[in-house]
């Protein structure tokens, strides 16, 4: 068998494994949205915070996290460790800084006022609900996948982004 198709059957499953996490965090999302609409649809008050919403989030956060690259700091500080400890950590999903991109001065100053919040993946989190709360989720959405460049800087070319 020569090297190129044994390479070229791996990259056909990649593209199935790829397409399967997709498939997978899409239907996610679908029964979350769901789930929030049915459970509200008939409450003229604001949607509280609870297990249900908290689903709704995870799975949206899920869309920002899937082929996410790793950036510059977040290598660094992986390698060191906090504190210089020596200790290697776990990568963080944050996508803090691809949101920063699309994000207003003031929603960005808020988010960082927050003094609870101290790392970036907590302030992805903040970003996401306050994009929720705001509704201006789709449209912040909307500007990113039209920018083919940000996109590309952030995230792989598998990303469900992308």
């Amino acid at each position: 068998m020569a090297p190129w198709s044994a390479k070229s059957k791996n990259v056909g499953l990649l593209d199935t494994a790829q397409r399967s996490t997709k498939n997978r965090i899409l239907t996610s999302v679908n029964e979350a949205v769901s789930e929030v609409q049915y459970q509200y649809r008939n409450s003229e008050e604001a949607i509280p915070s609870n297990d249900i919403t908290a689903r709704l989030c995870t799975a949206i956060e899920a869309v920002f996290i899937h082929g996410l690259m790793e950036t510059f700091l977040g290598r660094l500080s992986s390698r060191f460790g906090e504190g210089g400890s020596g200790t290697p950590r776990m990568p963080e999903p944050s996508f803090w800084t691809f949101s920063l991109v699309f994000s207003h001065k003031e929603v960005i100053s808020q988010i960082e006022s927050f003094v609870q919040i101290n790392t970036d993946v907590g302030r992805s989190r903040t970003w996401l609900r306050a994009a929720l709360n705001d509704g201006l989720l789709v449209s912040y959405l909307t500007t990113m996948i039209a920018d083919k460049v940000s996109l590309a800087v952030h995230y792989e070319k598998f990303a469900f982004l992308r």
